[in-house]
């Protein structure tokens, strides 16, 4: 599985809600950003992409990463939106997995909350895949806080995702057509429920540069584990990217 650019998403979506308290303006930035993808599945065990980066927030819609939407509501302690954003959930058969059907990237559409208060941030979010890959669906819950000292801020996240059954039927399972074809089991699973942990760290290099890097880890679930294109439990990923802000 692949979530780039989701950790460097949380500095930028911390930020605008700060600094729409205090009145000030979030003033938009490019940048480009590699992730690296420590995959659970079987066969190749990294994958890895460059993606370019654009961070903005206007009055109406913005733009963060991979992700862009409409702000339908936001005051000093809410902020509700409605976006897409490119899901890079992907898997390219190999190994013994090399006769199974490739698992493809989609966009999800969907809506978020967050509550800001002093002591972090509370996010709520739910998307659907639109591009027909999965059919399925995605929601979070997570808490995130914020620690800034001089040219470092640090953003860790802790959450729960729910998979839908079709989301998790596209990605994990094993149809009786791909069994006949490879002599792996043929195997089907419902919805599932795993934790996660993030963090993005930036740091200022000047007005307009700033460099960061990102890391999450995933702890899949039981019957995600038990699919045969599963190895482990755990996922890990990692960005790295530049911005320059104007």
């Amino acid at each position: 599985m692949k979530f780039p650019l989701k950790a460097s998403l949380l500095f930028f979506t911390f930020l605008t809600a700060r600094t729409y308290a205090e009145t000030e303006e979030v003033k938009p930035s490019i940048g480009v950003n590699l992730s690296l993808d420590l995959q659970s599945y079987k066969g190749k065990e990294i994958e890895s992409s460059i993606l370019p980066t654009a961070f903005y927030d206007g009055q109406f819609f913005y733009a963060a990463g991979d992700q862009a939407g409409l702000n339908l509501y936001r005051d000093t302690n809410n902020l509700l939106r409605l976006y897409a954003y490119y899901d890079g959930t992907m898997y390219r058969p190999s190994g013994p997995l090399a006769l199974l059907d490739q698992r493809k990237w989609s966009v999800l559409v969907g809506g978020s909350y967050m509550y800001t208060s002093d002591y972090g941030a509370l996010k709520l979010s739910a998307a659907h895949d639109v591009l027909s890959r999965s059919h399925g669906a995605i929601a979070n819950v997570s808490y995130i806080a914020a620690w800034e000292t001089g040219l470092w801020s640090l953003y860790p996240e802790f959450g729960l995702q729910w998979n839908s059954l079709k989301y998790n039927q596209y990605y994990f399972a094993v149809n009786s057509l791909e069994a006949k074809r490879s002599g792996i089991a043929s195997y089907s699973l419902g919805s599932s429920v795993y934790p996660y942990a993030s963090l993005a760290v930036d740091y200022e290099l000047n007005k307009h540069w700033s460099i960061y890097t990102t890391y999450r880890v995933n702890y899949l679930s039981e019957n995600q584990y038990k699919s045969p294109m599963s190895k482990n439990h755990i996922e890990f990923e990692s960005g790295f990217g530049v911005n320059y802000t104007f």
